[in-house]
Formats: C-alpha cells, sequence, structure tokens
C-alpha cells in the first residue's frame, strides 16, 4: 500500500498483519492509566504537557491531583496544587508552560480547548506530539501519535527511516503512520502502540526473539541472518 505523499511503500498485507498482531498484544497489555478515561479536555492536555519526558507512573501517582483541576481558570485558583505537581515531577519549567498556556486558552479560546492542530500549536510550549494526542485522545480524531516509541516501532517493522535530526517532528513519519492506523477504534490503536513500544518494542532490542511481530518485521529479519 503506497503512500504517495512520503513516497515510502508497503503492502497492504503487512498493514492489516500489523495491525492484526499489536490489537492481539495490546488486549493482553494494555496499560489502564486513569488519564485514559478521562473527558475532561484541559486534563487530557495538562496531563500532556504534565507526561513530557516524565515517567508515566509517577504522573498516575499524583493524578489525583490533575484531577482538582477542571479548567484553565482553576490554575490561578488553586497554584498550591500546580505547585505540588511540579514538585513531584520535578521539571520546573513546565510550571511556567502550564501558566501561560491557560492564560493563552482564558484569553483567546473562553476557557475551553481548541479541537484543531494549528490552535493547539499555537499554545505556549505544545509541540506535534501533544497537540496530535489531544486530538486522538480527547476530541476522538483519527490522527498519527508520533513519538520516539512508535518511531522505533516503524523503524523496525516497516523499515521507514526519517532523514531529519529529530524524527518526531518529521511530517513525513507523521503521514506514514497515519495512513498504517486503522479506521476503526484507532484510539485505542494508538494507545496500543504507545505501550508496545515502552514495554516491548524497546532500544536495546532485548524482547525481539519473543515478539508476535517478528515474522514480519524487517529489523528482526535482517538482523537473525
Amino acid at each position: 500500500m503506497p503512500d504517495q505523499n512520503s513516497g515510502f511503500f508497503f503492502d497492504e498485507k503487512s498493514r492489516d498483519y500489523f495491525i492484526k498482531r499489536i490489537r492481539q498484544w495490546g488486549k493482553n497489555n494494555y496499560q489502564n492509566y486513569p488519564w485514559r478515561e478521562e473527558k475532561n479536555l484541559y486534563r487530557i492536555l495538562l496531563t500532556e504537557v504534565c507526561l513530557q519526558k516524565t515517567d508515566s507512573q509517577k504522573i498516575s501517582n499524583l493524578y489525583r491531583l490533575i484531577r482538582q483541576i477542571d479548567g484553565p481558570e482553576d490554575i490561578f485558583d488553586n497554584m498550591e496544587t500546580l505547585d505540588e505537581i511540579i514538585s513531584q515531577i520535578g521539571l520546573n519549567y513546565k510550571k511556567k508552560r502550564i501558566i501561560q498556556m491557560s492564560l493563552q486558552l482564558l484569553e483567546h479560546f473562553d476557557g475551553k480547548v481548541p479541537g484543531n492542530y494549528r490552535a493547539l500549536r499555537n499554545l505556549y510550549g505544545v509541540g506535534d506530539y501533544i497537540a496530535n494526542a489531544v486530538l486522538c485522545f480527547g476530541f476522538k480524531k483519527r490522527t498519527a501519535v508520533v513519538d520516539t516509541n512508535t518511531i522505533r516501532i516503524m523503524e523496525s517493522f516497516f523499515g521507514c527511516k526519517s532523514t531529519k535530526k529529530r524524527p518526531r517532528d518529521d511530517r513525513t513519519m507523521n503521514e506514514i503512520l497515519r495512513s498504517i492506523l486503522p479506521y476503526r477504534k484507532y484510539v485505542l490503536f494508538n494507545y496500543y502502540l504507545l505501550d508496545f513500544g515502552a514495554l516491548l518494542c524497546v532500544h536495546s532490542k532485548k524482547f525481539c526473539t519473543g515478539c508476535l511481530l517478528k515474522r514480519k518485521c524487517k529489523y528482526f529479519i535482517i538482523n537473525s541472518k
């Protein structure tokens, strides 16, 4: 199956095999983090900012504090809660990001989280990953969620390589991953991909021999010869 925008080609059978196997793995290994059931759009955005460069378990442990915040106005009405969140994360620069982002939402969006990519990207501290994560997990849109984990999966299984210094900012990788996403239950599939990259398809490749994708994984096939 071709992705005409990127120039990268993969066959339909490989795509179907990939989707089937990831779903099979995900059903047994899905990480039930509390924010994955969240409906409040501001908390979803806030959580994604907190998760950046932070261990998921740490955010899970402090999610009770995030639940105390319903919207951007609460950041200023309850600064002690924000201070406690930042203290537990240990990355002080995130406080400025959250405050500036919340001010923008109040001043330009009536306190509501916008549902389009460009508006999200214009928020202070919001990059490509966070914008697409909010669109997918908050607004349930069929968007690719590209981070170091999902890129590693794409490179390993399909053999697609980014030419950019920062592959996670490569629009081509985003287009390729989006073309591979299923058209049904894609939100859950994105969660499966994130979990698969974090738990099995890791940088050290130490779990390759037990991976259920190995029969068609280009990395495994090449390095098993």
